[in-house]
């Protein structure tokens, strides 16, 4: 993100320093021009940052709005979070067979684009393979190893 706000900076310290070189430069003859121009383009320039600045700052708080957005609304909460996706295979470039708990109740559904059809109605529940794993725990330089020595001893 900082690197975007720098890049962002010296470009506008490049187009200033573009607008105040043709500003200064174009059809000056006589010193009394020159000095009437300079205060012009300086004031110009004061409006040209003054409005970049605005700018600035309205992109600054469209993108912060977004990130935020991103990061803290979750769609399931209106549902009560009563739909959890077990698992999910792909069959083609666009097209899905998903795996859905909808309370009780474990439904099989093709998904592709524009449409979704349920294929079953599963009788008997299938156990999601991530519900019983243990979360990691450890540094990564101690599962690495014990994941090489998983390798190399069998």
């Amino acid at each position: 993100m900082n690197k975007i706000i720098m890049l962002n900076i010296k470009k506008i310290f490049f187009f200033l320093s573009i607008v105040v070189c043709c500003t200064v430069s174009a059809g000056e003859e006589a010193n009394t021009d020159v000095t009437s121009k300079a205060i012009t383009s300086t004031d110009s320039i004061a409006n040209l940052l003054q409005l970049s600045i605005g700018l600035g700052i309205v992109l600054v708080a469209i993108f912060a709005l977004a990130w935020f957005v991103k990061r803290v609304a979750k769609v399931d909460t209106a549902i009560g979070g009563a739909f959890k996706v077990i698992a999910v295979l792909s069959v083609g470039q666009r097209e899905r067979i998903v795996l859905v708990q909808v309370g009780e109740h474990q439904i099989v559904l093709g998904v592709a684009p524009g449409h979704v059809r349920k294929i079953h109605l599963l009788d008997e529940s299938i156990q999601d393979p991530n519900q019983n794993q243990k979360p990691l725990s450890g540094s990564f330089s101690a599962r690495l190893q014990a994941a090489l020595n998983q390798r190399f001893s069998s």
